[in-house]
Parts: structure tokens; sequence; C-alpha cells
């Protein structure tokens, strides 16, 4: 029974050291993905407790200490296995811990976007109520108005006005559209003045161009009675030279 409990307190004391090793080193694994084997010292250590009390003694010490190596081995098996099927409960909890985070973070944009909501809805809530406030306040003001309604005798004459208004707002729209026909009447007048001047001009114009054609052939008339005068007199002066010159010969 006392090597039993010194081999019980070996395992626990090679089980903490496993789990400090492994807390120092972090979530580093082997290289093979194997858990730690135990070092020199600890087998020594399991050795030693595994050895029973006066062993030196005992002629069957030998098979006695392999009986008890290959029970210590088999604990050891089963240690190592119980590390291995650790460090996978080890790895799922690390990818899981990584899916909560990425779920974590999904959540928290979620939760911005609901916050950006909320806060879009509290500013239309508060235009509405803004809204709701300046209906009440004309609500109000219309009920002040309704409740200081005039009397019946301020209520005629104000009849009374407005109906002297409207009499006097028809006599000046009759007076403007008697104006606009008279308006009306005298441009069609000026369209016909304005006609009348374009035909005088086209008048004046063609007038103008055959008083033209008359100065062209006055001018032209004129220039050959010059020629026929100039011809005329050198003729004359060619009849009175000609028996001078006869008389010369």
């Amino acid at each position: 029974m006392t090597a039993l409990c010194d081999l019980l307190s070996s395992l626990i004391s090679y089980w903490m050291l496993v789990q400090e090793e492994g807390s120092e080193m972090g979530s580093e694994q082997p290289p093979n993905g194997d858990v730690r084997m135990p070092t020199a010292p600890v087998v020594a250590n399991l050795k030693a407790a595994a050895r029973p009390e006066g062993e030196g003694s005992d002629v069957e010490a030998p098979m006695r200490e392999f009986y008890w190596a290959a029970d210590v081995h088999r604990m050891l098996d089963m240690t190592n296995a119980s590390l291995k099927d650790s460090t996978r409960a080890a790895k799922a909890a690390h990818l899981m811990t990584e899916e909560l985070s990425m779920q974590v973070e999904e959540l928290k944009k979620v939760n911005e976007m609901l916050n950006n909501d909320v806060a879009t809805e509290k500013e239309k809530n508060k235009s509405l109520e803004q809204k709701l406030a300046d209906l009440q306040a004309k609500l109000d003001a219309v009920q002040v108005a309704s409740e200081t309604r005039p009397a019946e005798v301020d209520i005629a004459a104000e009849r009374a006005e407005l109906e002297a208004r409207e009499k006097e707002v028809d006599k000046q729209i009759r007076a403007s559209m008697e104006l606009r026909s008279a308006i009306a009447q005298e441009r069609h007048a000026l369209e016909i003045d304005k006609q009348c001047l374009e035909q005088e001009v086209l008048a004046q114009q063609e007038i103008a161009a055959e008083l033209q054609e008359v100065m062209v052939h006055y001018c032209s008339f004129e220039a050959q009675a010059e020629e026929l005068s100039f011809a005329s007199a050198e003729a004359g002066m060619d009849n009175s030279i000609s028996p001078t010159s006869s008389s010369f010969h």
C-alpha cells in the first residue's frame, strides 16, 4: 500500500509538472502532435516508488521490479493517452474560442448597426414629437381664437366692409377690362397705320426707282445732245474755213 501511495503521488507530481510545462509553453504543441514524454528524473522517481522495501534481500526482486515497471509503463501510457485527449480537447476549445470570437465580432457589428438604427429612430421620434408639438400649438391658437370671437355686430360690419371691397374690386376689374379693350382697339389701329405706312414706303421706293431710271435716260440724252452740238460746231467750222483755204490755192 505504501508503494502504491508513493506511485500515485509520483504520478500526480508528474501530471502537475506536465501541466506547468504546458501552461508555460502556451498553445505550442510538439511537432509530431504527441504530448511530452516524462523526463528521466520522473521515471527514476516512479521506479523508485515502484520498488518495494527490502528488495536487495529478496530473490524475486528482478521479477517484481519488472512487473512494477510494466505497471508503471501502463500507467504512463494511460497518462499519455489522457494527455493526448486533453490536448485534442484544448485544440477543439481553441478552435471553438476562435469561432466564438468571430461570432462575437459579428454580434458587435450587428449591435453597432442596431445602435445606429436606434439613433435614427430616436431622431425621427424627436422630429415627430416636434411636429406634434407645433400642431398642438396651432390647435391651441385656433381654440383661443374661436373662444374670443367678435360679436355679431362686428361680424356684420366686417361683412359689409368686405362686400364694399368686393364691389370696388369688381369696378376696378371692369375698368381694367375696358382699358384692355381700348388698348386692343388702339393696337389694331396702329397695326393698320403701320401697314399703310409700309405701303407708302414701298410706293415711294418704286417712285424713286423710276426717277432714277429717268435721270439715267436724261443724262444719256444730254450726253448725246452735247456730242451732237459738238459735232455740228465742228462741221460749221469746217464750212467756214474751206473757201479761204481754196483761195490760198
